[in-house]
């Protein structure tokens, strides 16, 4: 009985909200809209302050990998070094997932 009791507590803590989830595009055009759009188009050609960064997740876009683009969201600095881009990155982890699968929609 107790066994039971703690195997329903578990799989409590593993299905409620606060669990990881998967990549969610929606979520992260709302990532796009608080960090990127005040300087970042989703528009092909339209560059702002910034690059459109429209197609920045596809063939022959500036990140040989999606690792490689979460490790710039987190800290562009330390990836690229003389960078003028005045942005700390993004810490949460979830959020630079659904940030990155929403890029993927851009293509």
């Amino acid at each position: 009985m107790i066994r039971l009791a703690l195997v329903l507590v578990i799989a409590g803590l593993v299905t409620t909200p606060n669990a990881a989830r998967a990549q969610d595009s929606s979520a992260g055009e709302r990532v796009f809209k608080r960090h990127c759009l005040a300087c970042h188009s989703t528009k092909p050609g339209k560059d702002g302050v910034g690059p459109s960064l429209f197609g920045v997740t596809g063939n022959g876009g500036p990140f040989e990998s999606l690792e490689v683009l979460d490790r710039y969201l987190e800290t562009p600095k330390a990836l690229v070094k003389d960078t003028t881009m005045p942005f700390p990155g993004i810490k949460n982890a979830q959020d630079r997932k659904d940030l990155i699968a929403y890029l993927q929609t851009i293509q």
